[in-house]
């Protein structure tokens, strides 16, 4: 209880007045990055220079702590750089508002959450406006393998509102894994 109340004073300082709109995948670019937790002395990212070309797709490979999640969690704006810059078709992040980047992104980290939701609901968490589009619910799940556990726990995606427990019997975490990337799938991005 006492963290949930921690939670409720929580300030989020990330400001979030951009007003650009994202309508495919631009280039990506972290320029000169330097990052370091609150509270840590040494940098995650120090230095950092990356750049992302539209329609490529990049495999983040490296130690424990090397700052592959880091980098991520800069992208969606999670954390602000110590210093340096971060561009998306060559505009700052900061003139798009967070709204338009949890669009553009989807996220899969290691620590899954599982949510006490219909599979329908954890599938369509991303954008809850398309939860009773059928269409787009079941083409998120058929592209991240989720459809096999549907079909396996009903066969119509309209009696499909089984909540996932958190406890006892329940989805494994390769179920969980998979409707996670439904909400990757789910996203409404256009590649170019």
């Amino acid at each position: 209880v006492i963290n949930y109340l921690e939670f409720l004073q929580y300030k989020n300082e990330i400001k979030n007045d951009g007003i650009e709109k994202l309508y495919y995948c631009p280039e990506i670019e972290f320029r000169n990055i330097y990052f370091r937790y609150p509270g840590n002395d040494e940098y995650t990212l120090n230095n950092l220079n990356l750049k992302i070309k539209s329609g490529k797709k990049v495999a983040l490979i490296g130690v424990n702590g090397a700052g592959k999640t880091t980098l991520i969690k800069l992208l969606l704006r999670f954390y602000e750089p110590e210093s340096g810059e971060i561009l998306i078709g060559h505009k700052n992040i900061r003139s798009y508002p967070l709204t338009e980047l949890g669009k553009m992104f989807g996220v899969c980290f290691q620590d899954i959450q599982k949510y006490s939701l219909s599979i329908r609901e954890n599938i369509a968490i991303s954008d809850i406006d398309r939860q009773s589009d059928d269409a787009a619910v079941m083409c998120a799940a058929k592209a991240s393998g989720a459809d096999e556990i549907i079909e396996a726990v009903d066969a119509s995606m309209k009696r499909a509102n089984i909540v996932l427990v958190t406890g006892g019997l329940g989805p494994t975490k390769d179920d969980i894994t998979k409707q996670t990337l439904c909400k990757y799938f789910g996203t409404r991005l256009i590649f170019s």
